[in-house]
């Protein structure tokens, strides 16, 4: 039960597990399907973040890696 929610916990929150998105690839634990919804949720993150950032508001990481998890999630596909 534990492992399920770890592997629910790095779909919906990845950026707390991973330094990369390259490391979600590398996962082990993850399904291909799980992979892809983790990178889809980290880029989804990102994109908010840029979009505060460019409304003023500043983030604890700004920055937008969308291009890093687009090539991470081909390679998943």
């Amino acid at each position: 039960m534990a492992n399920a929610s770890k592997t629910k916990n790095k779909v919906e929150n990845p950026e707390a597990h991973f330094a990369k998105p390259k490391q979600v690839v590398k996962d082990n634990v993850l399904s291909h399907d799980e992979k892809k919804k983790a990178l889809n949720t980290w880029e989804q993150d990102e994109r908010q973040l840029l979009t505060a950032s460019n409304e003023g508001m500043s983030g604890s990481d700004e920055g937008l890696r969308v291009d890093e998890d687009r090539r991470r999630r081909r390679e998943t596909a």
